[in-house]
This record gives structure tokens, sequence and C-alpha cells, in this order.
């Protein structure tokens, strides 16, 4: 008799664990689904509030240049509703110093990018005089890679007394020994130099020097081969002129930010003054 009370005793303390090992086992799994629902609740909201940061920076870039706000000019908060909303920075790419060009952005290859080497006005009769005299140093390639993974650099110098009488000189550089060897582009030497380079927070592997400028209106960059970002720098004295203006939105909606830069560059020059720029396979 005993045997059966101690019998019946083990098998109801075995059924009262297996009902707590399964209230355990239930309960990790609601809290599992319920973290898992707060989660994803939390990822669509943030993603909502990114969607909304960014049309809202974006339309703060484009009220700024609609409003053809003044250069260093900046706004307060403005509020669009929807639990979004904005400011804007406008500022000038001076050439008083060493700049990104292109406005920092990114130059895609075969892609042609300016550096003004005089001041642009938009008079017919007063562009581009008087011409710059002086030495400009271009920045190109990443580190981070090999000389084969790099670009070439194709650089056009304009140059004259006047408009009318404007040359053109052309240049070539590649790092890569190899390619240099069958395009018939300068390889290293005292002009263009392997190092590293760091300008406003971006590291280069490649300095070009340009000297002896005389009477420059503008030079002309384009990557071959793979995109790449530039610098520049123009001895000082004479300082080079101002390049262009960004516009810089960033907007807030809920607990996210973002942040959109814009390159505002001087209108191009026509294609045809470039009739003979160099072809390479994309």
């Amino acid at each position: 008799m005993q045997k059966f009370i101690n019998i019946f005793k083990n098998q109801k303390g075995q059924a009262l664990l297996i009902i707590v090992l399964i209230m355990v086992v239930g309960l990790t799994v609601t809290l599992a689904v319920v973290s898992r629902s707060i989660v994803n609740l939390k990822t669509s909201v943030e993603q909502t509030d990114s969607q909304k940061a960014l049309a809202a920076a974006e339309a703060g870039v484009e009220q700024t240049i609609k409003n053809n706000a003044s250069i260093g000019s900046s706004t307060s908060m403005v509020n669009i509703g929807n639990n979004a909303s904005y400011f804007t920075v406008k500022q000038d790419i001076a050439g008083t110093t060493t700049f990104l060009v292109n406005g920092g952005n990114i130059l895609a290859k075969n892609e042609g990018a300016y550096i003004w080497l005089s001041d642009y006005n938009n008079s017919p009769t007063g562009s581009w005089i008087p011409g710059w005299n002086g030495t400009l140093t271009i920045y190109f390639g990443d580190p981070s890679v090999s000389d084969a993974n790099n670009p070439a650099l194709e650089i056009v110098l304009i140059s004259g007394t006047s408009v009318a009488t404007a040359q053109t000189k052309r240049f070539a550089f590649d790092p890569n020994g190899t390619r240099a060897d069958s395009n018939n582009f300068s390889k290293f030497g005292a002009d263009f130099i392997k190092g590293t380079y760091t300008v406003q927070g971006k590291r280069f592997s490649y300095s070009v020097v340009l000297t002896g400028i005389t009477n420059g209106f503008l030079v002309r960059t384009n990557p071959i081969y793979t995109s790449t970002y530039l610098a520049a720098q123009g001895s000082t004295p004479p300082a080079l002129p101002r390049q262009g203006q960004t516009v810089t939105a960033e907007a807030k909606s809920g607990s996210v930010r973002r942040k959109v830069t814009v390159f505002q560059g001087y209108p191009e020059l026509p294609a045809e003054l470039f009739p003979y720029s160099i072809l390479v396979p994309r």
C-alpha cells in the first residue's frame, strides 16, 4: 500500500513538473512572438519615418533652389506637417583652399567635371577674363584598391588671352603601367606622384601637378575606366575662384534624421569645345 502511495506521489510530481515545463515553454514562445511583433512594428515605423525624412530633405533642397537663397544663408527648422521638418544651408565652394571637385560627389567614369580657373559670370563679354596664372594640383584614385583597379585621368586645359582665341591642351595619366604601355598615357613621374592624400575626409592615391598655367580659363577632368572622387588645389597666391555652391538639407521625422546635399555647378560648356576627347571603351 505504501509503495502504491509513493508511486502515486511520484507520478503526481512528474505531472506537475511537466505542466510547469509546458507553461514555461508557452510563455517563452509568447514572449518571443510579442518581441518579434514589437521589433517588426519598430522597423516599420522607422522605415516610414525614414521615407518621410528623405522626402522632407528633398523638399528643403528644392525650395532653397527655387527661392534662389543667398550664399551662406540657412533656415531654422521648417515644419512641413506629417511629423516631418527640415532646415537648409547654402554654401560656396571656395577655391581659396583645397576643395572637392563636383561638390564632393563621386565622378562617374567618362563623365567630365570642371575646375574653374577664372571667375564665371553670365556676361558674354566679361566671362573668364582675366585668366588665371599658377600651379594646379589635382588628386584622384582610391588608396584601398590597386593601381590596376584605379582610374586613369584625362585633363583638358583651356586658356588664352581671350575667349575668341582660347586654346586647349590635353594631358592623360594612368597609374597602371600595363595600361599606360598600350594607351600611351603618362606614367608616374615628377608631375604624376603616388602617395596618400586627404581632403575634407576623403583619401586619394595620386596627385597630378600642372605647372606654369598662364591665362587659364578652366580645366575639364575626365576619369577613365572607373569612377573616382577628385580634389583640387591652386597655388596661393593667386587663389582659385568659386567653384559653385552646395545646398544641404537635414530633415527629421520621429527619431530618424536624413541629410541630402546637392551640388550646383556653373553651366557646362558645349560639347563641341571637346571634339577630340580621348575615346575609350566603356
